[in-house]
């Protein structure tokens, strides 16, 4: 087998990055390759999915520690959700905390973890500003200042936070 079918067979497996394939100086054969990093799990096709977009499977697929993205997901929705992941991992508060993402009647919701609601956020546009009122209210539950249990919150009317008691 030719190296160059080697490395044509390798690059089908959709969990490999990169790869680069050589003779070393003792004409020993070498390998290297880079795994895709996964941001978040696809609950409904069992599978894993990069930064880029790149839909891939693994032994072990289910990561606990990774968002769940739920339903049946379109590509546009899919930049979408990947442009909110990226957001909510460079904010140290939020970074870790996102649970679950998903769409209903074209309206993005996210579900935080220690928190048990669902949040709307309608689209990504001003996904800072959103994050920014979120965040107030994550730490207003925390405190516990009131009893009052919310089924849901929105963010979707500008530069508000509309609060939905259960």
């Amino acid at each position: 087998m030719s190296l160059l079918k080697v490395e044509t067979k390798l690059k089908e497996i959709k969990s490999i990055e990169n790869i680069d394939i050589y003779f070393n100086d003792k004409n020993e054969l070498g390998i290297k390759f880079t795994d895709r990093t996964p941001i978040a799990y696809l609950k409904d096709s069992n599978s894993l999915i990069d930064i880029n977009g790149n839909i891939f499977k693994k032994e072990q697929t289910k990561n606990y520690s990774l968002p769940s993205i739920n339903g049946n997901i379109s590509e546009q929705q899919i930049l979408e959700i990947l442009n909110v992941i990226s957001a909510i991992k460079k904010d140290k508060f939020f970074e870790n905390k996102l649970k679950e993402i998903w769409f209903k009647k074209d309206h993005l919701y996210v579900r935080i973890k220690n928190l048990e609601l669902d949040v709307r956020l309608g689209n990504q546009n001003k996904i800072n500003d959103k994050l920014k009122m979120l965040k107030g209210f994550y730490i207003y539950k925390s405190k516990k200042i009131n009893h009052i249990n919310y089924k849901q919150i929105d963010l979707v009317y500008n530069n508000r936070l509309v609060a939905i008691k259960k």
